[in-house]
């Protein structure tokens, strides 16, 4: 043997955590970064999950908002790691942990639009009824093991919240607060659905964008990684949802004047506490 052809006995692991066995693999190419991330792109981009929670956590806790709000970002945070284990290894347990959180971390999502105004309505009722509905679909998600019935019923849960938020943002008084909610759902909306628009392109224009991924090379490369772009978009609308929840209860509790929603450099939403400000 030509001493200077390595053996394959002798080359790094190309495929460090095995063949995948998810029942998705998305158009970045596998191990093509490092051999020990199998989508380095699609794992990097989700990190923004476990900032924008983390962030999300800090202001609940600064603020002394209701323990509800943490137990959402925390759910936010759980999506993100769980999609960062799936992008890592597109092993089928690791793209449970991505999927099944999103639905989770979304039915409490509806909780806190239900139980918006004054003392709970619902209570035990309520969370009872939530987390038979979480087992119900969880079973039957993995009976089919079908993506598509989970994408169908996140897309459900996601137009219940959307509804449920315009219902009650119609019961605001029309002013500059009011102005506000609107224009954080219209964020929400928009980033989410921009997210979800490249999520499709990525996946009908897979070997188009693999080609011109090839002719352009790094680093304009990465801008082509539109699974990536769908993480950093659908982060931002949770960000977006979850403080429009935040947002919705403090005026429903009588506590809104002492509060402004704010964008950090324009783009990333946060509540801020009029003593804070500087206008």
């Amino acid at each position: 043997m030509d001493p200077e052809i390595p053996s394959l006995v002798d080359a790094p692991m190309l495929n460090y955590w095995g063949p995948p066995t998810a029942t998705l693999d998305w158009c970045e190419e596998n191990y093509k970064v490092t051999h020990l991330i199998a989508e380095f792109w699609n794992t990097l981009t989700n990190t923004l999950f476990l900032i924008l929670a983390s962030v999300g956590i800090y202001h609940v806790r600064k603020h002394k908002l209701e323990p509800r709000f943490i137990v959402s970002y925390v759910g936010m945070l759980l999506v993100g790691v769980g999609s960062c284990l799936f992008h890592t290894t597109l092993q089928f347990e690791m793209q449970l942990m991505d999927e099944l959180p999103m639905l989770y971390a979304t039915t409490f999502a509806f909780y806190s639009l239900v139980e918006m105004k004054g003392p709970p309505r619902y209570g035990a009722k309520l969370f009872a009824g939530l987390i038979v509905y979480c087992i119900v679909i969880t079973a039957l998600y993995l009976a089919s093991l079908n993506p598509v019935f989970h994408q169908v019923a996140y897309g459900i849960e996601m137009l219940t919240i959307l509804g449920r938020c315009v219902h009650l943002i119609r019961g605001v008084p029309e002013g500059p607060y009011k102005q506000s909610l609107i224009k954080l759902v219209w964020y929400s909306a928009v980033t989410f659905l921009a997210g979800f628009f490249l999520w499709n392109v990525d996946n009908i224009f897979c070997p188009q964008l693999r080609s011109a991924r090839d002719y352009v090379n790094f680093p304009l490369e990465v801008v082509l990684q539109l699974h990536g772009w769908w993480h950093i978009l659908t982060c931002m609308g949770c960000t977006g949802f979850i403080l429009l929840t935040q947002a919705l209860r403090i005026y429903y509790l009588g506590k809104h004047h002492k509060y402004h929603i704010r964008y950090f450099k324009g783009f990333v939403p946060y509540l801020q506490h009029c003593l804070e400000s500087k206008d």
